[in-house]
């Protein structure tokens, strides 16, 4: 799938309802916009692309799930005066809301990068703030919120860190017992940003202590549960003046954060590795990066294990004259995993889809 309407996407989010593939993402035409489009296994457009914009501000498409019911997505977006807040809602099959979209935020400063995920009865939210920050001094750190099955709050906004130590970029996986948050964190007085995780309860009480995981100038991090372990994987940079580093690094730490393995590099043979995703397996996990091991950037996948050892090596997802980044899989049917990324095809952005099959054998659309 691409658009031929839009000047540029990028930001894209994917969920299975169990007969298609939601696709959301942001799109540039007159503004930047939020879209739906609903894809047949084969990435065939079964649902047109539908805009879920229908306010008069910039949006981000922010991350979708499904519940078991229905898609839902967070966001965010400054519709309130350019103070980006969280919003959430849900929404049909066909990408039509089943309701006005929930303020999930109402704080001083920015509420941005949040996370969903469904735990059999809630949906859980978290995000970072901004809401301590003074005038010159940033203080940012991650809160929560619990959403009932109807979409509607289930108490206040949950304060999940306190140091102020500029806790961002939260990713968040279910557990056997508890739930885990992975995020990076500007370590002071340098400044390097470290990737940290803690553990809460399911319903985000009963906050567990931050462990730092290491790393260097951490861009981002990824969450998966494997095996009764989490496993967290970030990208980081290659040093003053190098953005990104060779390799996705990855550490395994136990539901209460105790570290089982310390971080080390999942990947190799690329100058670049950047953007990436987790998708669990069970006792195996999925990951996707991009790198330039063969000269331009392409989407690559392989298999770990719960102790981070390889099951099976870097496999070759995309295959274009132009660069690709920003995997975002999800399960399909029959065993099929879908995946939507970013290329760069003449000089702008579009979304695509590919499908892998129960084999593994990738076909694009």
């Amino acid at each position: 799938m691409s658009s031929t309407k839009l000047d540029f996407a990028i930001n894209p989010s994917l969920a299975f309802d169990g007969k298609r593939y939601g696709a959301i993402y942001t799109g540039h035409s007159t503004g930047t916009r939020s879209y739906f489009n609903g894809l047949a296994r084969d990435g065939t457009s079964v649902v047109p692309e539908t805009e879920l914009t229908d306010i008069n501000s910039n949006t981000s498409s922010g991350t979708a799930l499904y519940n078991g019911s229905f898609f839902e997505r967070s966001w965010e977006d400054g519709r309130q005066d350019g103070n980006y807040e969280v919003y959430f809602n849900r929404f049909d099959e066909n990408g039509k809301k089943l309701g006005p979209d929930l303020r999930v935020t109402d704080a001083p400063d920015f509420s941005l990068n949040s996370v969903p995920v469904w735990n059999g009865s809630q949906t859980l939210l978290v995000w970072d703030d901004r809401r301590f920050s003074t005038r010159g001094s940033d203080d940012v750190r991650l809160f929560g919120q619990l959403l009932a099955f109807d979409g509607s709050l289930v108490g206040g906004n949950i304060l999940l860190t306190f140091a102020s130590e500029n806790d961002e970029g939260p990713d968040v996986a279910l557990g056997q017992k508890r739930v885990g948050i992975a995020f990076t964190s500007a370590q002071h007085p340098n400044g390097t940003v470290h990737a940290k995780f803690f553990s809460t309860a399911p319903d985000l009480t009963d906050v567990g202590p931050s462990t730092d995981l290491g790393g260097t100038d951490v861009q981002g991090t990824s969450l998966v549960s494997v095996a009764g372990r989490f496993l967290v994987a970030w990208e980081q940079s290659g040093g003053p003046t190098v953005p990104h580093g060779p390799s996705i690094l990855a550490a395994v730490v136990d539901e209460n954060g105790n570290v089982i393995l310390p971080a080390r590099p999942v990947t190799s043979g690329a100058t670049i590795a950047r953007s990436f995703s987790l998708l669990s397996l069970g006792d195996r996990a999925l990951l996707f990066w991009a790198d330039n091991q063969r000269g331009n950037f392409e989407i690559y996948w392989q298999i770990l294990g719960s102790d981070l050892e390889i099951l099976k090596p870097r496999t070759r997802l995309t295959s274009t004259a132009s660069d690709s980044f920003f995997p975002a899989p999800a399960f399909g049917p029959n065993g099929d995993i879908g995946a939507l990324y970013v290329n760069l095809q003449t000089n702008f952005q579009q979304v695509y889809f590919v499908s892998m099959g129960c084999l593994l054998h990738p076909t694009v659309k």
